[in-house]
């Protein structure tokens, strides 16, 4: 039987060497079916600076965001 605990860490290691985005707000790091083994998510990781504004975009997949720190208007 596999720890979910070593699934975990491989998606948590591909992760780590997907290569940062940079934009004058801040920066980005996208995880898709090129970079990971999942084929049916994406996951983006965001680091806004002070005044930095995330593009509005839209798709028809559901979308979470997740304020780990800071505010969010």
């Amino acid at each position: 039987m596999t720890c979910l605990c070593s699934v975990w860490l491989q998606y948590v290691e591909a992760f780590s060497k997907v290569p940062w985005q940079e934009f004058p707000g801040g920066r980005y790091k996208v995880s898709t079916s090129k970079t990971l083994i999942a084929t049916t998510i994406a996951g983006t990781l965001t680091e806004l600076k002070p005044g930095g504004v995330r593009e509005l975009h839209w798709h028809d997949a559901v979308e979470w965001a997740l304020v780990i720190s800071g505010t969010c208007l």
